[in-house]
């Protein structure tokens, strides 16, 4: 095992995903050795990579997965264990005679748009050229490198897009189907931070992690809660405060404790924070903003969580906006404080 954190993207890649023995859909290889076998191989070829409609209802798409494409590439061999591996799967000997001694490798030329690049519905963005071998084998490489990726990274974007001018957590962990790739495209993407500790593995990302609510019921008492989780975590300081009461109960404990272990907290270099999870988050962030503000708290962000999108983001902030000035708040002031936590709606 590696643990390397780095901010070089190919890096990055190289250290988080392994090369797979056969990184293709069979539909590609099985044209490919067609090819070879009427002996139309060697004309030469291209492909262009482009969808034929925006994801999520939108207009455009971002593309991901370009570094990763390009890495397979320059690394992948056909070497013994490949071999092995299509002569498992009946493919036909002189053909993969051909791929291990001949070929030995995808050669392609690639032209594309920059990685994180947006693109938009029937607009070519990434281009292969070759022998007609070569690019079969890369078509396949290229979709299983870059569609997921881009699907995540413009969601992401939205994501992001939406929360501006706050800031953004992606907590996808326990619910994404790729886990590491939807936090490394997130962060691509532009999201701050991720509560996914094993992509530090690969990659140069804040962790940020709180606490579930059965923190607080475990000890019976909300203050002594928050009193020891900074007392332990003075450099994770974000405190849950809906489990009893958010405003009248978890609210006032948090300022009590961040009162309390604030010289802590700054020594640590903790971003505190409360985290919401439940109720009316608009109204409720408008209200713990003038308390936390009240008490000298202006470091304290707010944290929203419950199953946010980029739709739901917006409708709240719209509300904040809105509904700030009659409590006295600059809204803009209130929004680049807080950090909207997402990655547990289904659509992320």
């Amino acid at each position: 095992m590696i643990y390397k954190p780095s901010d070089n993207l190919y890096e990055v890649i190289s250290n988080l995903f392994q090369l797979e023995i056969c990184p293709w859909d069979d539909y590609y290889m099985r044209m490919a050795q067609s090819d070879f076998l009427l002996n139309r191989h060697k004309k030469k070829s291209s492909k262009s990579y482009f969808i034929r409609k925006a994801p999520f209802g939108g207009s455009y798409a971002i593309l991901g997965g370009l570094t990763a494409f390009l890495r397979t590439l320059r690394d992948f061999r056909f070497n013994d264990i490949v071999c092995e591996a299509l002569k498992d799967q009946n493919y036909n000997e002189k053909f993969i005679h051909f791929l291990k001694i001949h070929l030995q490798r995808v050669k392609v030329n690639v032209y594309s748009i920059p990685e994180g690049g947006m693109f938009f519905p029937n607009e070519p963005t990434i281009t292969i050229e070759g022998d007609l071998i070569s690019v079969r084998i890369a078509e396949g490489i290229l979709l299983k490198d870059v569609n997921y990726p881009s699907l995540a990274m413009t969601k992401w974007h939205r994501v992001v897009t939406s929360a501006t001018p706050g800031l953004t957590l992606e907590f996808a962990r326990r619910r994404a189907q790729d886990p590491l790739r939807t936090t490394l495209y997130a962060h691509l993407a532009g999201v701050n931070f991720s509560s996914n500790s094993d992509v530090r593995k690969g990659a140069n990302i804040k962790i940020v992690g709180t606490m579930g609510h059965e923190w607080i019921q475990s000890f019976g008492d909300e203050f002594k809660a928050f009193d020891k989780w900074l007392e332990c975590n003075p450099d994770k300081p974000v405190l849950l405060v809906d489990t009893i009461d958010t405003l009248k109960s978890g609210v006032p404990n948090a300022i009590k404790a961040f009162k309390k272990h604030r010289d802590k907290i700054k020594e640590a270099d903790g971003i505190p924070g409360v985290r919401n999870d439940s109720g009316d988050l608009a109204f409720i962030t408008i209200e713990e903003r003038c308390a936390l503000d009240n008490e000298g708290l202006q470091e304290v962000l707010i944290f929203q969580t419950n199953d946010l999108d980029e739709y739901s983001i917006q409708t709240i902030r719209e509300q904040i906006f809105t509904h700030a000035t009659r409590a006295g708040l600059n809204p803009e002031n209130v929004l680049q404080r807080i950090v909207w936590a997402c990655g547990t709606n289904n659509s992320l």
